[in-house]
C-alpha cells in the first residue's frame, strides 16, 4: 500500500488521553491531544500539539476550546490534512460536547441517539438477556444496604458509585444495582456492518489489590485474561445486536464481573455497563502484544494508514517482534497533598516505565492521581496460571510505586 496522499491527523479528546495518544504514535499517526492534564508524555505523543480541554458547567466545550479547535481544523483542511476525533475517557457522557465536535470534524463515536441507548442500562439489559448474558438486578429505589450499589447514569472511572447513600434522594440520575461477587473484567471490541472483532479481555484491580481513595474508583488493569469460547460468542452476538438496533459502528468496551471459578476460561460473566470509546484496557492489550485498537478502528472506517510505525516515543514502543505476553498498569493516588517541584518531576522522569508524568510544578491534592506505574512480563516469565501471573505483575507494580514515593517523598 502506498503512503496516503492526504495526511491524517487524529485528535484524541477526553479528560485524559495519554494512552490513546501513545497508541496513535505506535500506529505511526500524527496526533493532536485535547485533555485536562497535558502531562509530559501526552505532549510528546501528541506530535501535532496539545490543547487544554475546558468545559462549561453545562458540559459543553468552552468557547476557548471550541474556537481553538475550529481554527486548527480549518488550518489543517487548507493544508490538505484530514482530521478525525477519537473519544477517550469521560467523553461518552458529554453528548452535547460531542455534537459540537461533529460541527468541526468527523467523530468516530456514537451520535446522541446511539450514546443514550448505549448508556441506558435497561436497553443493555434487554439486549444482554436476548444474547444469553446475565445482568445484575436493578431497582429505581431501595434502602442503601451493602448488597446494592448506587450507580449514576453519567458516571466514569468508578466515581460516585456508592454502597449506601447518606441522602434520601440522590442528586444525580442513576439506579440501584445488586452487587455481584467476582472479578471485574473489561472486554474490548470493534463492530460495524462487516462484523465483530473481539480485541481481548483485561482484569481490573480492586480495593484488595491496590490502594485508592474510593472503593470503586478505577485503580488499574492487567491482562490479557481468558474468555471461554461460549462467553466470547455471546459477546460477539451482543455487539452484533447493538449494531443492528442502534446502527452504531466503532469501539465497544464492556464491563463485566466474572464469577469465581477454578477454570477462569469457563467462568460466567455478568454485564455491568458499556463504554463506546477508548478505554484503559485497550492500552493493556496493545502493550501485551495484541492488535493496535486505533489502527483497527481506522482500518474498519477505511482510513488510509501509514505503512511505517513512528519511533517518536518517550519510551521505546512495543514492537510486534518483541511483544510482551502480559502487561499491567496502576494509578498511584496521593494520600495527602503533595507538592511537585522541578526537582521531583526530574526524578520521576528518570524512572523507567511510568506514565502520565506531570508537566509542570504543581500541588496534587489528596485522592488525586500522581502518576501511572506499569509492568510487563515476557512469554518466558509467565506463571502457570492467570492468578499467579497477576501476583507477579502486582509485585512489579508495587516496586515501581516504591520508586515513585522515594522520588517525591524520600524517607528521612
Amino acid at each position: 500500500m502506498d503512503e496516503p496522499r492526504e495526511t491524517l491527523i487524529v485528535i484524541a479528546i477526553g479528560y485524559s488521553v495519554r494512552a490513546l495518544a501513545e497508541a496513535c504514535a505506535h500506529a505511526g499517526l500524527n496526533c493532536m491531544a485535547v485533555d485536562h492534564f497535558g502531562d509530559t508524555d501526552t505532549r510528546v505523543f501528541a506530535n501535532e500539539r496539545w490543547i487544554h480541554l475546558k468545559l462549561t458547567e453545562q458540559g459543553l466545550l468552552s468557547q476557548e476550546t471550541e474556537s481553538g479547535l475550529q481554527t486548527i481544523a480549518t488550518e489543517l483542511h487548507l493544508e490538505n490534512k484530514r482530521t478525525v476525533f477519537l473519544l477517550a475517557g469521560g467523553m461518552e457522557n458529554l453528548g452535547a460536547a460531542c455534537e459540537q465536535l461533529r460541527s468541526i470534524a468527523e467523530v468516530l463515536g456514537p451520535n446522541e441517539t446511539q450514546r443514550k441507548a448505549l448508556r441506558d442500562i435497561r436497553f443493555l439489559q434487554a439486549i444482554a438477556t436476548e444474547c444469553g448474558l446475565r445482568i445484575p438486578a436493578m431497582r429505581p429505589n431501595i434502602e442503601g444496604v451493602s448488597s446494592w450499589l448506587w450507580k449514576p447514569v453519567l458516571g466514569a472511572g468508578g466515581l460516585h458509585i456508592s454502597r449506601k447513600l447518606d441522602v434520601t434522594k440522590p442528586t444525580s440520575e442513576g439506579y440501584w444495582q445488586q452487587f455481584t461477587h467476582g472479578e471485574p473484567i473489561g472486554v474490548s471490541c470493534l463492530v460495524d456492518g462487516a462484523g465483530v472483532q473481539v480485541l481481548g479481555a483485561t482484569g481490573s484491580l480492586t480495593a484488595l489489590d491496590w490502594p485508592g481513595p474510593l472503593e470503586f474508583i478505577y485503580r488499574g488493569s492487567y491482562g490479557p485474561v481468558a474468555l471461554s469460547t461460549d462467553c466470547e460468542s455471546k459477546i460477539e452476538l451482543l455487539c452484533t445486536r447493538i449494531h443492528e438496533c442502534t446502527g452504531y459502528s466503532g469501539w465497544l468496551q464492556f464491563d463485566f464481573v466474572r464469577e469465581a471459578n477454578d477454570r477462569v476460561d469457563q467462568a460466567e460473566l455478568w454485564l455491568l455497563e458499556c463504554n463506546p470509546r477508548w478505554t484503559a484496557g485497550m492500552e493493556v492489550l496493545l502493550n501485551a502484544g495484541r492488535e493496535n485498537p486505533v489502527r483497527e478502528l481506522l482500518r474498519r472506517f477505511q482510513f488510509a494508514l501509514p505503512n511505517s510505525v513512528s519511533t517518536a516515543f518517550l519510551k521505546p514502543p512495543v514492537d510486534a517482534a518483541d511483544a510482551k505476553a502480559s502487561f499491567a498498569k496502576a494509578v498511584l493516588y496521593a494520600v495527602q497533598p503533595i507538592k511537585l517541584n522541578n526537582d521531583s518531576i526530574a526524578k520521576l522522569q528518570r524512572i523507567d516505565g511510568i506514565a502520565d508524568l506531570p508537566y509542570a510544578p504543581q500541588l496534587i491534592e489528596a485522592a488525586h492521581p500522581i502518576v501511572t506505574v506499569r509492568a510487563s512480563l515476557g512469554r518466558d516469565s509467565l506463571a502457570q496460571n492467570e492468578a499467579a501471573t497477576k501476583l507477579q505483575l502486582l509485585e512489579a507494580l508495587r516496586a515501581q510505586a516504591d520508586l515513585v514515593w522515594d522520588a517525591i517523598a524520600p524517607k528521612t
